[in-house]
């Protein structure tokens, strides 16, 4: 069945009934929009042939992510879409658009940056997408089978929701030792509720206000918006399972979640400066410290106003500060500037210390490195030769790690094999979602939560990874006969 049937050009919105995941009829469509958009880039735009290819490459994947949305979860698109849209079409803009005016400058030259990154990112494409085993994904039984068992996931779904609230309650009383994995624990809620989108609780969009609203008014709150979109993403893939929306619905609301993003930007800074007691605005400062007004209701209070203000939304400040939140390559042009002029490579002994961090106990090895906090500020520093303020945390970066490690050539070699290593953990859980767990693929997002960060550093990636995936572990053997393929008759 087509996802776009020319004479129903609306939102098609229909429960899932069988044998739709298997459609695959958008490519003539993704073909086109290529077609037509590399010609315009290449005639009309002046820029370094590479930077085009790299944006021609961007919207490619976009659109293939949309086509393969609502027949799977497409985790390999998302993880490649983000790593472009963060070290490629954003840098590139930084470059093209607003030059010695950017918010945060780059580094160096943009054909050093973009030959370095693109080729990297090609390296990991081949290796993420390589056809390691005869083992095809079917991802329509999969789905028959999720569906069958609609009681049994209800009963899941509650369950991984209560576990994920009473951790997050917990979670500021627990020792520091332990505080990572409960916060995990906690992350399980939003997992529960994927389980009751495929159940046949009559309430489960009761609990979607409960599950997501009550993260969305916690989250603005605290200020820091990143888990927000990421979370809200990942329930826009799982509902696009359950849903079927046609190609162009699908495209609408994916441009519409990113102008989102764009409008919350533009008054981010001003709220944060507010709430966590810095030189805010005063109109909006002066009634949240006389505790007339919470920070939820400041932020709605600015919302309002930037929808209503004269100040266009669109201006060249606002533009030049969310191109700047999103473009992650700025921080790595710092570290192909520094190393090796300042900074040598290390030679991967740097990588070979963080996977032993990861891998040890920390009751083995109480001085073990802590992924983030002040040793990734340390090595921030180290390798960029920028000096952070006390409680400032920012990374290097998978791709700085690749470069600080092994060098131009040998960093790309390195984005191969962190490609092939994801595509390995994917084909092995689409394998035990087949034969024994089918629910296993609901996890994915959780799994998958840091991979999917491109200004996440190695050791941030593969430390979450192994205790999400302890965390897994235990809750499907702690439950295993609620998770366990059920056997034919």
């Amino acid at each position: 069945m087509s996802l776009i049937e020319p004479d129903k050009f609306r939102v098609n919105i229909k429960r899932y009934s069988g044998g739709s995941y298997a459609a695959n009829s958008n490519l003539p469509i993704i073909g086109l929009i290529t077609i037509v958009f590399s010609f315009w880039i290449f005639l009309t735009i002046d820029m370094y042939v590479f930077s085009k290819l790299g944006i021609i490459l961007s919207v490619i994947i976009a659109l293939k992510f949309l086509d393969v949305l609502g027949r799977s979860i497409p985790m390999k698109e998302l993880i490649v879409l983000l790593m472009l849209l963060q070290l490629i079409v954003t840098p590139v803009i930084s470059y093209n658009y607003f030059g010695d005016e950017s918010y945060y400058l780059m580094e160096v030259a943009e054909n050093i940056y973009v030959d370095f990154v693109l080729l990297g990112i090609i390296a990991f494409i081949v290796g993420i997408y390589l056809k390691i085993s005869p083992i095809q994904m079917d991802f329509n039984n999969l789905f028959d089978q999720i569906n069958e068992n609609k009681n049994k996931n209800g009963k899941i779904g509650i369950t991984l929701i209560l576990i994920g609230f009473a951790s997050y309650f917990i979670l500021p009383f627990v020792p520091p030792v332990f505080q990572f994995f409960v916060l995990l624990l906690s992350y399980v809620r939003f997992i529960g509720f994927f389980y009751l989108l495929f159940s046949n609780n009559k309430g489960k969009f009761i609990w979607l206000i409960i599950v997501f609203g009550s993260f969305a008014y916690s989250i603005i709150g605290e200020g820091l918006f990143i888990n927000l979109f990421i979370w809200s993403l990942f329930l826009f893939i799982i509902l696009s399972l359950q849903f079927r929306l046609t190609y162009i619905a699908k495209l609408a609301l994916f441009i519409g979640g990113f102008f989102m993003i764009f409008f919350m930007q533009t008054f981010k800074d001003d709220y944060r400066k507010v709430i966590w007691g810095q030189a805010g605005q005063k109109e909006y400062a002066k009634p949240f410290q006389k505790g007339e007004k919470t920070k939820q209701n400041i932020f709605l209070d600015m919302a309002a106003d930037r929808v209503t203000s004269e100040e266009d939304i669109y201006e060249y400040s606002n533009f030049n500060k969310f191109i700047a939140r999103l473009n992650q390559g700025w921080i790595l042009t710092n570290v192909l500037n520094h190393v090796p002029m300042k900074e040598p490579f290390t030679g991967g002994s740097m990588l070979l210390e963080d996977i032993t961090a990861s891998l040890l106990p920390r009751f083995l090895n109480p001085s073990k490195r802590t992924s983030g906090g002040d040793y990734g500020r340390e090595k921030f520093m180290r390798f960029t030769g920028r000096y952070l303020q006390e409680g400032t945390r920012m990374t290097i970066g998978t791709f700085g790690d690749a470069y600080v490690n092994f060098g131009p050539g040998g960093g790309i070699a390195f984005m191969f094999a962190f490609g092939l290593a994801l595509n390995l953990l994917l084909k092995y859980i689409y394998s035990l979602s087949l034969k024994r767990f089918p629910t296993l693929v609901l996890w994915l997002p959780f799994l998958f939560l840091y991979a999917m960060r491109a200004g996440n550093e190695f050791l941030m990636i593969f430390n979450y990874t192994l205790k999400s995936s302890l965390v897994v572990f235990l809750i499907f053997l702690v439950y295993k006969q609620y998770f366990v393929k059920q056997r034919a008759a």
